[in-house]
C-alpha cells in the first residue's frame, strides 16, 4: 500500500499545516486512476507573496473530508479527494483535458454519439468537481446541463475554489477564487470559513432556474434550433438524491444522462436497478444515450448484473474497460452505455485504442456472453452481497 505524501494545506478555519491524504482501503471506483493520481500529488511548498503558488484546501462535508489538491504537473489542474480517495480532476485552463481514464471513455461516448460540437442537454447523476459538465461545456458550447449532487457543502467548496464556466469569479480573473492563488495585494485567497455567505439565496435562485429550464424542455424550446434549450451554456447544480432528481425531470428532456455516483466504494443500490435505468430512458430524448460508470473486480458479479440490467431496458448497449479488468484480473472501472439507437462502437474502439491506457469495447454477442446468467437487478431484489477480491495498490 503506497502512502500519499504530505503537503501544505489550508483548513476550514483558515489555519495552515502539513497534512497527508488518508488512503485506507483502495476503492474500486478509482482502480484505473489511483496510480496516476498518487504519483501526481507531490509535497507542496508555502507560497510567497506575488508568486501565485497554490495550496491544498480541506473541508469537512457531508461526504467526508474533501481535499482540493494542486496538480504539480499542470499549472491550473486540481485533484479532488474525498476521505483520501481521488474522485475528480479539473484543469481550469483546459477543461477538455481528462486525466482519469474512465472519464476519458465517457468523454469518447459524448464526443462520438452526437454530431461534433452540437450543444446537448445533459443530466449528470453525481457532480464531485464537475469534471464532465465542464468538459461538455468546453467541447459543446451552448449545452444546457443539470447536475444532481447530494452534498451541498461539497458543491459550495467546488464552486468557490474551482469556479464553473460562466460564473462570476471564474478562473483567470485575479486568481482569488482559486485555492492558494494571491490577488494583486499578495493576499492568499484560500481561507475556507463557514458563514461567509448565506447559501439559501443562491439555492432558491438555482431552483428557479431549474424550474424555468424544465418548462422550456417541456415546450421543446431550443437555442438557435439546437438541442441546448433555454439557459444553454449554464451548468445548474441541484442538491438532492440523484434518483429523485432523475425521476423528477420531464420526460424526453435530455440527450445524455451520465451516472457516476459512489458512496464510499460502491454505487448506491437504488442507482443500479432496472427501475433507475427505465427512469433514465424516460428522461432521454429519442436517440439519447445513457452512460454509467461501474466499479468492480473479480468475480465481476456486480458489473455482469449491471450489464444485464441495462440490456433489459435499452435496445443497444456496449461496455468499455481495460482488457485486464474485463478478464477479471484486477479491480477497475467499466463504462456502460445504452440507447435505443445504434451506438458508435467502431469509432469508440479506435478512440479507446489510442488512449494512454487502451480499452476494449464489448457489444453485441460478446457482451451477451459476458453477462450470460447474470440477474437483472430490481428495487425489490436488494443489493448483491459480493466482495471483490482484495488488491494491494
Amino acid at each position: 500500500m503506497r502512502r500519499c505524501p504530505s503537503y501544505l494545506t489550508v483548513f476550514d478555519d483558515g489555519s495552515t499545516g502539513a497534512s497527508a491524504c488518508r488512503r485506507g482501503t483502495m476503492a474500486p471506483a478509482i482502480a484505473d486512476t489511483v496510480s496516476m493520481a498518487e504519483n501526481r500529488v507531490r509535497p507542496g511548498r508555502p507560497g510567497r507573496p506575488g508568486t501565485g503558488e497554490r495550496h491544498a484546501v480541506h473541508r469537512e462535508t457531508g461526504s467526508g473530508l474533501a481535499e482540493l489538491v494542486p496538480d504539480m504537473s499542470r499549472t491550473a489542474s486540481w485533484l479532488l479527494f474525498l476521505d483520501g480517495i481521488p474522485q475528480s480532476q479539473v484543469d481550469l485552463e483546459d477543461p477538455g483535458y481528462l486525466e482519469f481514464e474512465y472519464m476519458r471513455r465517457i468523454g469518447h461516448v459524448a464526443d462520438l454519439a452526437f454530431p461534433p460540437g452540437e450543444p446537448l442537454r445533459a443530466l449528470h447523476l453525481g457532480g464531485g468537481a464537475m469534471t464532465l459538465p465542464r468538459y461538455i461545456a468546453h467541447t459543446r458550447p451552448g449545452s444546457a446541463q443539470l447536475v444532481a449532487e447530494l452534498d451541498a457543502e461539497l458543491t459550495e467548496l467546488v464552486r468557490r475554489h474551482l469556479p464553473l464556466p460562466g460564473r462570476r469569479g471564474a478562473a483567470g480573473a485575479n486568481g482569488s477564487d482559486v485555492p492558494g492563488a494571491r490577488d494583486a495585494r499578495g493576499v492568499r485567497g484560500t481561507r475556507e470559513t463557514r458563514g461567509q455567505q448565506d447559501p439559501r439565496g443562491e439555492q432558491e435562485t438555482q431552483r428557479e432556474q431549474d424550474i424555468r429550464g424544465e418548462r422550456d424542455a417541456r415546450a421543446g424550446r431550443g437555442a438557435g434550433g439546437g438541442r441546448g434549450g433555454h439557459g444553454a451554456g449554464r451548468i445548474r447544480v441541484r442538491a438532492g438524491d440523484a434518483r429523485e432528481v432523475l425521476e423528477s425531470v420531464p420526460a424526453a428532456s435530455y440527450d445524455l444522462v451520465i451516472s457516476d455516483v459512489f458512496t464510499g466504494t460502491r454505487t448506491p443500490f437504488h442507482l443500479t436497478t432496472a427501475e433507475c435505468a427505465r427512469a433514465a430512458a424516460r428522461a432521454l430524448r429519442p436517440g439519447g444515450v445513457y452512460v454509467a460508470n461501474v466499479a468492480d473486480g473479480p468475480p465481476l458479479e456486480r458489473v455482469r448484473a449491471a450489464v444485464a440490467t441495462v440490456r433489459s431496458v435499452f435496445k443497444e448497449t456496449c461496455m468499455i474497460a481495460e482488457a485486464a479488468v474485463v478478464r477479471g484480473r484486477r479491480l477497475g472501472n467499466l463504462v456502460l452505455a445504452g440507447s435505443e439507437r445504434a451506438l458508435p462502437c467502431d469509432e469508440l474502439r479506435r478512440a479507446t485504442a489510442a488512449d494512454p491506457f487502451p480499452a476494449r469495447v464489448l457489444d453485441g454477442a460478446e457482451l451477451i456472453r459476458f453477462s450470460s446468467g447474470a440477474p437483472v437487478v430490481t428495487d425489490a431484489a436488494g443489493p448483491l452481497h459480493t466482495v471483490p477480491q482484495s488488491t494491494n495498490w
